[in-house]
């Protein structure tokens, strides 16, 4: 049985209520004032650079396609990002009282600490746990009881540490139950690999 998409709802409602409030502001602030060329508020324009794609016989043209950078190295890409992110944030500079009430509006509807129903699959009780201002879920389980002792499988924020961006996709366990394997992301481009943990151990790899 493969977990875990349904079961991160909670730690993406902040990210989701914010990034949708967020892009109200924008609209409603950069409407509240055209945009003027001439006082060098201009929103930065990418370039075009026709690139032909071949699929199935099928020709067509991307005139972005050399903003794709695998590597996230291109320094005409990250110039681009950097103007884009300053640009947005000098049209919003003057709702950022609005945005910080906001943000505290949000944080403090949302329970600091979360626990997921748990159910039992073979011998053990599953389920994810939030502690304190921790952003990704704990995954743990526990053994005939949820009495027993917690046995730690995936500690997200521990993982989430090394990496800039950080998302699992979901996790399985073998029916022998010792076997853990997860799809983790920590490039952004949704492509995810798979690590294995001996749950006996606690020892893995991808």
């Amino acid at each position: 049985m493969i977990r875990g998409a349904g079961r991160r709802a909670h730690g993406n409602v902040l990210r989701s209520a914010i990034s949708a409030a967020m892009l109200v502001i924008l609209v409603s602030g950069c409407g509240a004032q055209r945009v003027d060329d001439k006082s060098g508020n201009a929103p930065p324009v990418a370039r075009k650079s026709p690139h032909e794609l071949l699929t199935h016989g099928h020709s067509r043209i991307d005139n972005y396609y050399w903003m794709r950078d695998d590597t996230r190295t291109d320094p005409e890409i990250i110039a681009h990002l950097e103007a884009e992110n300053a640009y947005t944030e000098s049209r919003l500079a003057h709702l950022a009282s609005v945005r910080s009430d906001l943000y505290l509006e949000l944080t403090g509807r949302l329970s600091k600490d979360y626990d997921t129903v748990p159910y039992r699959d073979g011998k053990y009780f599953y389920y994810q746990r939030y502690a304190n201002d921790a952003e990704y879920p704990i995954y743990a389980r526990r053994k005939g009881s949820l009495q027993s002792p917690e046995e730690v499988l995936i500690d997200a924020n521990m993982l989430a540490a090394e990496s800039d961006y950080f998302s699992i996709g979901g996790y399985a366990v073998s029916p022998d139950e010792r076997w853990l394997a997860y799809s983790l992301d920590t490039q952004a481009r949704g492509i995810y690999f798979i690590r294995f943990v001996d749950l006996s151990t606690n020892k893995g790899g991808a």
